[in-house]
């Protein structure tokens, strides 16, 4: 696939006689800029609560039929004769009274109760729905970057159709040399804000917290290697899997960005490593089919090695602002090509001193380097 894929990425436009137009083949695709949604999504407050659940009054359930008891007793003693009918009347009452105050105090409860659980209800609903909206969110979010960052095989079915991501991602872009390496839970691009104040019995605020915390993260989301932002990388790790990953990097590199934006450099002394990066020939990006510049990039043996490493500290002193003896600077760094340097060497190559110099302070001159496997 990467052999399929370089073959198809030297395709340039020509003159009208046919000739190589230099000044254009390798000019950047126009894209919009990579706008994640950002949107800052403020969860509803729960409605006020219904108030406390009514309770039974001892008091002014008893005393009222007590009363009419006493009263009741005491005209009978003053007047000498009993008066059943009131003292009847009055026991009827006293048992009547708080069967009717229980009466309406289980009414007054299941009409709480029903609000209560409306307020849930009606709450519940609210958030449901600021879930569809962050579903949404997150969906449109992962689509974008798909767009931007396809799997391998999309990222195929691009270079076949020609589609305008290739080359696409410009020097002045956010996400210049990002690379894609695979699926990972992320961040979200857009922000949840809290409740900021609320009811610390109330359990209803407790249900907005849960939906902060379930989309804290995005799971599957394309995952980035920022080189710009990190300067130099090491890939370590069991040897089939760190080299899928660093052949994975290498043509998001070369299907993104134009080969006037980055070059590709590669030190490997390895017979292994001929086999793993010779396909890089086929990439404008090395530029090792100008057979007038005679200027490769491919270093496979100790001559090739020392003279992509003295070409490479040359560059490097030129963009630092050292200029050699005798040359002049070749302009501002930012408005460079970056170097990417591919060291898939036996050990010897990383430990020489410039390699060393190139890794600590080679991103200011816009020189990135990728350290293939755990060795040294």
């Amino acid at each position: 696939m990467a052999d399929s894929v370089a073959k198809r990425t030297i395709a340039q436009p020509k003159r009208l006689d046919g000739s190589q137009n230099p000044r254009r083949r390798f000019t950047s695709s126009q894209r919009d800029p990579l706008q994640l949604p950002g949107e800052k999504i403020e969860l509803p407050t729960p409605p006020p609560s219904p108030g406390p659940p009514p309770t039974i009054n001892l008091l002014t359930t008893i005393l009222p039929p007590a009363l009419m008891i006493a009263v009741s007793l005491i005209v009978s003693l003053v007047s000498g004769q009993a008066n059943w009918v009131m003292i009847f009347s009055a026991m009827g009452m006293s048992v009547g009274f708080p069967v009717a105050n229980l009466v309406g105090l289980s009414s007054q409860k299941k009409k709480y109760k029903q609000s209560v659980e409306d307020r849930e209800k009606s709450y519940c609903q609210r958030l449901k729905e600021e879930r569809h909206k962050l579903d949404l969110l997150v969906s449109r979010q992962i689509s974008l970057l798909e767009e931007s960052y396809p799997s391998l095989l999309d990222l195929e079915r691009l270079v076949l159709s020609g589609s305008k991501l290739m080359w696409a991602q410009r020097p002045t872009d956010d996400d210049f040399l990002d690379l894609r390496f695979g699926l990972n839970d992320g961040p979200p691009s857009f922000t949840i804000e809290p409740l900021r104040s609320y009811d610390q019995t109330d359990k209803l605020p407790q249900l907005a917290e849960k939906v902060v915390q379930d989309y804290q993260k995005v799971k599957n989301l394309p995952t980035r290697l920022c080189l710009s932002k990190l300067g130099s990388v090491a890939i370590s790790g069991r040897s089939p899997h760190v080299y899928g990953v660093t052949r994975r990097l290498m043509l998001d590199l070369v299907i993104h960005h134009s080969p006037q934006d980055v070059q590709v450099a590669v030190f490997g002394d390895t017979r292994e490593a001929v086999e793993n990066w010779e396909w890089l020939k086929w990439i404008p990006h090395t530029d090792s089919l100008n057979t007038d510049t005679r200027n490769y990039r491919l270093a496979f043996d100790s001559l090739a090695v020392d003279k992509l490493l003295e070409s490479l500290m040359r560059e490097y002193n030129l963009r630092r602002g050292q200029p050699e003896s005798g040359s002049a600077s070749k302009g501002k760094t930012g408005e460079q090509p970056a170097i990417v340097v591919l060291l898939d060497d036996s050990g010897r190559v990383r430990q020489h001193e410039d390699i060393c110099t190139l890794a600590e302070w080679g991103y200011e001159a816009r020189i990135y380097l990728l350290f293939v496997g755990g060795r040294d």
